[in-house]
Formats: C-alpha cells, sequence, structure tokens
C-alpha cells in the first residue's frame, strides 16, 4: 500500500492506495479542524476478489465507491456497489444515509439482483448513544427468491418487514406472499417478540390451499435450535397439492424440532385431521416422532368413509410395529382401487432376524388394469429361525401386467436354513408347479429345484424335470442353471 498525507492544520489531505488483492483506494479531505472541522472523503473498491484475500470467503468480485461529507456531528453517507455473484448474477446495492455520533439514519437501501429481477427497499434508524443499538427498521421487497439465481423452490412476489427494538429486546412484524412451485401458494403473516437467544411467534396466519392456518411458535438457539409450533387448520383443500385427493380438512398440529451436536429430532405431539375427502368423511389422528435411523408412529388411525387402518409402532435398528386394515370397498382409500380387503399383522426384531405376521382377505380387487377376484394370505415368518416359519397364499381369478392368472397357490414351512416351498399357477399361457428346497445364508438365498412340471395350454403333455437343479438369487446374482427337461420320453 501507499500513503500520502499533505496540507496544514487548516486544509489536510490524506491518500491511501492499497494493492490486490485488496484493490482499495481512499481519500479524505479535512478542512478548518481548529475551528469547525469539515470532511469529505472516498472510499473505492476496484474489482476485489474477496475469496484471494481469505479463501474462506465467497468467490465473487466486488466493486463499490463509498463517500461522506459533512462534519464529525453529522456525516452524509452516499454509496454504492455491485457485484457478481454466482448463479445470481449481478447484485447491486445503493445506500443513502446519515451518520451522527448517536444515530445512524438509513434514508434509503435498495438492493437489486437482476437474474431474478429481485428488488428491496429498506429504510430506518438504529441509536448509538445505548449500551445496545436500538432498531428501527422498515423493509419491503418483490421478486424474492430462494435459493438465489438457482432453481426456485420458493418465490415471494411481494412482502414487507418491520423490525424494532435491541438485541435483548426486540420486535418483528411480517407479511409476504409465498409461492413454493409444485407445492402451494398463499400469504403468509407473522408477529413476534425476541432476544439474543429466542424468538416467540404471538401470531401465524397463512392462508393457502383455499384455507387458513393460524397458529404460534417459539424459535430457540442458545442450547443447538430447538422450534416450536402449534397449528390450526380450517377449509384447507388438498387437491392444491394432490389434484386427485379433492377435499375441506380442519388440522391440528402440534410439532417440535431439536438440532443438538449429535443430531437431529422431529416430533409431532399432536397430528389431526377431519372433514371430507374425495366427498368422503375424513379423519386421522395420532403422534409421532423420526430422528436419522428411527421412526416412531403411535397410535395412527384413520378413517376414510367405511375403510378403517391403524399403525403402532417403530421402525429402526429394531422394529416393533402392528398394523390393521378394514376395508370393505379400497376405492375409498386409492382413487383407483376398488374391491374390499381385510387384514392385521405385525413385524418383530432386528431388520436381519424379523418376525413377520400377516393375514389378508381380499375380494373383487381392482388396481389400475390388473384384478383380482379372490385373495388369501396367511404368513408368519421368522428370520432369525427361533420359531418354524409357514406361508399359505392363494390367489384365484385375475389378470396382474395382462397375464391371465386362473389359480396361483404357494405354500411354504420351515426355517430359514432349511424350508420347502411348493407353488402351483395356472395362466393362459399355461400350468406350472414346482417343489423347491430353500436355505437362507446372507445375504443369498440357495435353491434346489426339486420336482417341476410345465404344461402348455391345449396341450395334455406336460414336461417335467428330469434331476433336481442348483441356484441362488442375492441382490448381485441370480443363477438359473440349465436343465433337463423330458417330454413324452424325449429330452429336451
Amino acid at each position: 500500500a501507499r500513503t500520502r498525507i499533505d496540507g496544514s492544520l487548516l486544509q489536510l489531505g490524506l491518500r491511501l492506495d492499497v494493492q490486490p488483492p485488496y484493490a482499495a483506494s481512499a481519500a479524505l479531505q479535512l478542512g478548518q479542524l481548529l475551528d469547525s472541522p469539515q470532511i469529505s472523503g472516498t472510499l473505492e473498491l476496484q474489482a476485489t476478489e474477496l475469496a484471494a484475500i481469505n479463501a474462506a470467503w465467497p468467490a465473487l468480485r466486488l466493486d463499490a465507491r463509498v463517500r461522506a461529507t459533512g462534519t464529525p456531528d453529522r456525516l452524509q453517507l452516499e454509496a454504492n456497489a455491485s457485484s457478481e455473484i454466482e448463479p445470481a448474477g449481478t447484485l447491486q446495492a445503493v445506500f443513502s444515509g446519515v451518520l451522527q455520533p448517536d444515530l445512524l439514519l438509513i434514508e434509503s437501501l435498495t438492493l437489486k439482483a437482476d437474474k431474478d429481477q429481485m428488488e428491496l427497499h429498506a429504510s430506518g434508524r438504529l441509536g448509538l448513544d445505548t449500551s445496545q443499538p436500538v432498531m428501527e427498521l422498515q423493509a419491503d421487497w418483490r421478486q424474492l427468491a430462494w435459493p438465489p439465481g438457482g432453481e426456485t423452490l420458493a418465490n415471494s412476489a411481494e412482502g414487507e418487514l418491520n423490525l424494532t427494538g435491541t438485541l435483548d429486546a426486540w420486535e418483528l412484524a411480517a407479511s409476504a406472499l409465498l409461492d413454493m412451485p409444485d407445492v402451494t401458494t398463499g400469504r403468509v403473516r407473522f408477529a413476534g417478540r425476541g432476544d439474543q437467544q429466542s424468538f416467540d411467534i404471538a401470531s401465524l396466519m397463512v392462508e393457502a390451499l383455499e384455507g387458513r392456518l393460524d397458529g404460534s411458535g417459539r424459535l430457540a438457539w442458545e442450547d443447538g435450535f430447538n422450534a416450536a409450533l402449534d397449528l390450526t387448520g380450517t377449509g384447507l383443500n388438498p387437491a392444491g397439492l394432490l389434484p386427485d385427493w379433492p377435499g375441506q380438512l380442519d388440522l391440528q398440529l402440534q410439532a417440535g424440532l431439536q438440532v443438538e451436536d449429535d443430531g437431529w429430532r422431529l416430533g409431532l405431539e399432536t397430528a389431526r385431521a377431519n372433514g371430507t375427502l374425495r366427498d368422503l368423511p375424513l379423519r386421522l389422528e395420532g403422534r409421532g416422532s423420526y430422528r436419522p435411523g428411527q421412526l416412531v408412529l403411535q397410535d395412527i388411525r384413520l378413517t376414510s368413509g367405511p375403510s378403517r387402518f391403524a399403525v403402532n409402532g417403530e421402525i429402526g435398528e429394531h422394529l416393533a410395529l402392528d398394523w390393521s386394515l378394514d376395508s370393505p370397498d379400497l376405492s375409498t382409500l386409492l382413487p383407483t382401487s376398488s374391491g374390499s380387503l381385510v387384514g392385521a399383522g405385525s413385524v418383530q426384531g432386528k431388520p436381519a432376524e424379523v418376525r413377520l405376521i400377516a393375514t389378508l382377505t381380499g375380494s373383487r380387487l381392482r388396481y389400475g388394469g390388473d384384478r383380482i377376484d379372490a385373495l388369501s394370505l396367511d404368513a408368519s415368518l421368522d428370520m432369525s429361525g427361533d420359531t418354524e416359519s409357514h406361508l399359505d397364499l392363494r390367489h384365484s381369478g385375475g389378470s396382474v401386467s395382462g397375464v391371465v392368472i386362473k389359480r396361483l397357490e404357494l405354500q411354504g414351512r420351515g426355517h430359514p436354513q432349511g424350508h420347502r416351498l411348493e407353488l402351483l399357477a395356472e395362466t393362459a399361457p399355461g400350468k406350472l408347479a414346482l417343489q423347491i428346497d430353500g436355505n437362507w445364508q446372507e445375504p443369498a438365498w440357495h435353491y434346489r429345484m426339486m420336482t417341476a412340471s410345465l404344461t402348455q395350454s391345449g396341450d395334455e403333455s406336460p414336461w417335467h424335470l428330469v434331476a433336481p437343479v442348483d441356484g441362488q438369487i442375492s441382490p448381485a446374482l441370480a443363477t438359473l442353471p440349465e436343465a433337463c427337461w423330458q417330454n413324452a420320453c424325449l429330452l429336451y
């Protein structure tokens, strides 16, 4: 850098030039120093590369000019700056204000981003005569988008906020139009009080989905981060999010979020919905929580028309889940389905040694273009091997993926390390019967096809497997070895 000072106590000049990467220059003129000092100065940054100064700073180039004129008791400040920020494009800032010993008056502050056409205006005052600055700030904006310049997750066409108080006692109120692409649009208003450790949301209102959400909450960041939210919704129409699910719902939600050094947890103390969905009465209630690796569901109960579904338990390093379903008409749960389905079951144990119990009975089942006229399932699978497993699946009449299935039966019994499966399938192309002995050895299922017969439709002479063959199925490999089949004393 280079500094030059010249003049006298009546008129003193100072010039400072700093070489890149700072690329800064400053000029200061001081007049009438012995009587009534006058100040006139400028500071300029020309293509200053912030990342070249400190690698931890953002990689952007900054051009700026600041001018100050007046006396020590009152300095008029004018500033403008511009920067290229990827992916936001060019960001421009223009500031005008007055600095006094006990006050910073922000006459106007304007921020503009050309790529998103974002524009923000702010004004206010900052009191400096106490141990803590006293704030009175107002701001409004147009076309505020997040993230800037990239694929927009949230956009606010317009909004405003007011901030008053000190760091130990401040008040914040805001109102904004909010647009979340592919999610919803609406207006958000909130107001509350805060300090250096927390922010209490006294009132929160969201107008969206043809209805309204009202609530309150609290944010705290002194020890980790904690958030609590209490919401009540009225007249909400889910069709704004899911076009095939129109309705009118009232909601009650109490939720909390804790973020600490060892992880985070989201909890739902109360979750309740009542109203109509697809012209059917609906009721949903329950509680739960989630942290990475564990989902807890507490007494989740759903009623949609005549259909009822319930689930309770947890999914994580240990599984303990119970469920039940009673739906005389599946279309009351899924728009593209029909038929009746009744069942119950449980999942218990560690994922590698899980025990699954399930019973299902269904009739006249339809989903999309697939149909099953009758279905029954009775299964008890114990992957730990402590108890014997059994499986009985029966399906009669139907069509799946365009294949007509007249009958399908699958029975099994045994333990993971030694079990037998028997399959009988009658379809439009033909009839298949198999008997397989299996042996599960993590991560592969090893099998031996003991007997097999295949009869093509219209042919009364079946093909039979001549001798047992071995194979295996795993996430990385599936084998079906060559086999010898016999039909009418011919080998193929």
